[in-house]
């Protein structure tokens, strides 16, 4: 067994697959794949005839940050988990913040929200080739823009706001 990584990122084992189950299509992202480009993502690891997730330690070593609230949508009153570092939101079940019910969000990665841990700040910043608005349904986001409590965004059909749990006074550096 040799574990390697395809173009994408994606870590697979090449004595199972020929090529990269995941960019194939084969998988969804199950069994022992993640993506160096998600940082909350985590091999399973296995023990006998038990596979266990690393849901635990990934919540100790990765802090909530925020969150998002869908206010507008098919998946309106559903919240999602803001981490350190990029969130990447889409329609595709590999994404950080998976949005599967609205068809006219993106597979790949829509947008995405990022948590600069060093400057305790959050940015929204547009995906490659997919339309998202902030602040209003009006303004095209071209580039990155910083988000505050409150604000919302605009992707597909659906509309989001945003909570900070990390703020002025409120991080995860060590003390």
């Amino acid at each position: 067994m040799a574990i390697v990584k395809c173009n994408q990122g994606h870590h697979y084992d090449n004595s199972k697959y020929q090529s990269c189950p995941i960019c194939s299509g084969e998988k969804k992202c199950s069994g022992p794949f993640w993506n160096d480009d998600n940082p909350t993502s985590q091999p399973l690891s296995v023990d006998k005839d038990k596979t266990i997730g690393v849901y635990r330690e990934q919540r100790q070593d990765n802090p909530i940050t925020g969150w998002l609230v869908c206010v507008q949508g098919p998946e309106r009153g559903r919240d999602y988990r803001l981490y350190a570092g990029f969130n990447r939101m889409g329609r595709g079940s590999d994404l950080d913040i998976y949005i599967g019910t609205d068809e006219k969000i993106s597979r790949e990665c829509h947008c995405s929200v990022v948590y600069d841990y060093k400057k305790n700040r959050f940015l929204l910043v547009p995906g490659k080739g997919s339309m998202t608005f902030f602040p209003d349904r009006e303004t095209l986001l071209e580039e990155p823009k910083e988000l505050h409590l409150g604000d919302r965004f605009y992707i597909g059909g659906s509309a989001f706001e945003f909570v900070p749990f990390c703020r002025e006074g409120v991080s995860w550096e060590e003390e």
